[in-house]
């Protein structure tokens, strides 16, 4: 027993020791282990909000792309219905512009020689139709006159190339109907002849009238077998409504 107590006490004297040696740290550590703890958490703490501002960070970005692609898609879906909407109402408006200009076109008709006749002391065309439009005028079923559809003002033109000997020629534009008996001269071409071999001289006309619906316009020469050159560019007539 009494040999026990010395290593007992030996061992306590070790431990002492031990303590003795490691007594500051360990008194360090508890001393300053609040603020290392506190340190620890200031770290995960900062940790923490750099993750949370980098994930914020990538968020927002992936919100701002998908803004920006239905920004997109409704700017093109706007585009595509401005853009209907204004072709839709361009074409309208042509449309309408069509139609008026229809309404209130110029009606013409300009007539070239198809045959010459001759009836009684006079000389007459039957014509055929070059150009025209329009429901003001038309040609009449016998050929031989433009047949007004309706009132107003026309301006008139006739031209005829005489190789005839005779010293004076022309003709004379008049307007025949139900309402008068006889024709009614509106124009008049009158042309003296050069006396010559070659005999050749244009006489042209033309002026502005009022003619009432169904009066027909006629071209005569008062001469009875007149030579005429009949080709296109050199005879001819024509009407056209100018209001």
């Amino acid at each position: 027993m009494m040999g026990g107590a010395p290593a007992v006490a030996g061992t306590w004297s070790r431990l002492a020791e031990v303590v003795g040696t490691r007594g500051p740290r360990t008194g360090f550590l508890r001393e300053h282990w609040s603020l290392l703890f506190g340190v620890l958490a200031l770290v995960v703490a900062i940790f923490a909000l750099v993750l949370v501002f980098l994930l914020g960070l990538e968020f927002s970005k992936l919100q701002e792309h998908q803004d920006r692609e239905v920004q997109n898609k409704w700017m093109k879906d706007d585009a595509q219905g401005v853009n209907g909407a204004h072709q839709e109402s361009l074409v309208q408006r042509m449309r309408r512009a069509t139609l008026s200009h229809n309404k209130r076109r110029t009606s013409f008709i300009h007539l070239h020689v198809k045959r010459k006749r001759t009836e009684g002391r006079l000389t007459y065309f039957d014509w055929e139709k070059a150009e025209g439009r329009g429901p003001a005028l038309s040609l009449s079923s016998d050929l031989n006159s433009v047949k007004i559809e309706k009132t107003g003002f026309y301006y008139l033109y006739g031209q005829v190339l005489f190789i005839d000997k005779y010293f004076t020629m022309g003709y004379i534009i008049h307007a025949v109907s139900d309402d008068h008996n006889e024709p009614m001269p509106l124009l008049r071409c009158v042309e003296n002849m050069p006396n010559r071999s070659n005999i050749f001289s244009t006489c042209h006309t033309s002026g502005i009238v009022r003619l009432q619906a169904n009066e027909k316009i006629v071209l005569e020469v008062p001469r009875r077998d007149a030579e005429i050159n009949i080709d296109h560019d050199s005879t001819f007539f024509g009407v056209i409504k100018i209001n």
